[in-house]
């Protein structure tokens, strides 16, 4: 159980960014990438977009995301001890839209 979890708690910190081919309002192809996570950095999407564009490069349609903020608590007293626990953390939303050059 205990490898499960660690397992798991592994694939959830290292995140990956992934694409999605669409098509833009002008009717050509492009690529919107995610790179969600609070412990992935936005650079994750540009490396993404690199990998899908090779030499000859992408063009920046726009960016979009959002943080949003989580948190929880616990507490407990009695005539003897008290404790409080709190987590706090962030939901962490990329995504760049790019097109790659010709």
């Amino acid at each position: 159980m205990r490898i499960l979890f660690l397992s798991a708690l592994c694939l959830a910190v290292a995140g990956c960014a992934t694409s999605t081919t669409m098509y833009g309002p002008d009717g050509k192809e492009m690529a919107a990438i995610e790179c969600n996570g609070a412990l992935l950095s936005p650079s994750a999407c540009f490396k993404k977009a690199s990998e899908i564009c090779g030499l000859r490069g992408y063009q920046i349609l726009g960016k979009d995301g959002e943080t949003i903020p989580m948190g929880s608590g616990y507490a407990q007293a009695n005539h003897y001890s008290a404790m409080a626990i709190q987590q706090t953390g962030a939901a962490v939303y990329r995504t760049l839209y790019v097109r790659c050059g010709q």
